[in-house]
């Protein structure tokens, strides 16, 4: 089987595991250098990952936080712009929680989606930063209350 098939195949089953073994076993560099549509689109691993399940499934588009957090740990190419994206969303999902406005939040509509999984995400991002923008994300989030974090 190709590797794109591979990673098309264990993204639309949401087997977050098996993902994780197929970046392990070909190297972070192919598995999201990869093309993985045939269209000239260009998408690759992290724009499925971004816009969970747009390009899989027929409903609505939305981050989803543990393929995500996958990206965090393995893709070599992730940038300040893209955690500061992931941060806005996070912040969103969570203040539309608490006003009880569920509707036109980011998050893939997968289960298992809570608050509990979005601040855990949330601190995953923080926290996987280099030091300085660590600093940076900390001090331009958005989101006021018991989730902002304080620059260190």
């Amino acid at each position: 089987m190709r590797l794109s098939n591979e990673i098309h195949s264990a993204l639309y089953d949401e087997d977050i595991a098996g993902l994780e073994q197929i970046i392990k076993k070909v190297g972070a560099e192919a598995a999201f250098g990869v093309f993985l549509t045939e269209d000239f689109s260009g998408r690759r691993l992290i724009h499925y990952m971004e816009n969970y399940p747009s390009g899989l499934r027929e409903y609505r588009t939305g981050i989803h936080p543990e393929f995500l957090a996958l990206a965090l740990k393995y893709d070599p190419e992730l940038k300040l712009g893209r955690r500061l994206r992931y941060l806005h969303v996070c912040d969103s999902f969570l203040g539309r929680m608490s006003v009880g406005r569920f509707r036109r939040t980011r998050m893939a509509p997968v289960s298992g989606i809570d608050q509990e999984s979005v601040v855990k995400f949330r601190k995953l991002i923080l926290d996987s930063a280099p030091a300085e923008e660590k600093i940076l994300m900390q001090k331009l989030c958005l989101i006021k209350g018991e989730y902002h974090s304080k620059p260190e």
